[in-house]
């Protein structure tokens, strides 16, 4: 998987690319964790639109859930692949993670991280 970010405020536009696999994931995540732990980063927008394979297992799944976007105080992810969403749905409910939602529009998970902090903020 190929992964690129932009940040603007305190966003991160994450665009995911390719045949996504356990490593591949991990990898890219991990990165994202450290860019949120050095600035002052606080909403996370996943363009997962670029997405052409999901080859993680249920097991793999559950494993990449646990903590998964815990460093953001918010976290979307959009997708209109039937196969991505739904193994993001999948990702999402073992999550237990409120403040991470799966769309299937970008306008659905900007609209998801426009409130913050109780105030409008532009995804």
């Amino acid at each position: 998987m190929k992964y690129q970010y932009v940040t603007m405020d305190d966003l991160v536009v994450l665009t995911l690319n390719g045949e996504v696999n356990q490593t591949s994931w991990e990898i890219c995540f991990l990165e994202v964790e450290q860019l949120f732990k050095a600035d002052d980063y606080a909403r996370l927008l996943i363009d997962g639109t670029g997405l052409t394979e999901f080859h993680m297992s249920s097991q793999q799944c559950s494993e990449v859930a646990a903590g998964f976007l815990r460093f953001a105080n918010k976290a979307a992810f959009f997708a209109d692949n039937k196969l991505i969403f739904g193994m993001m749905r999948m990702i999402h409910s073992w999550a237990f993670n409120d403040q991470f939602q799966v769309f299937k529009t970008r306008e659905s998970a900007a609209h998801f991280l426009a409130e913050h902090n109780g105030k409008h903020q532009p995804a």
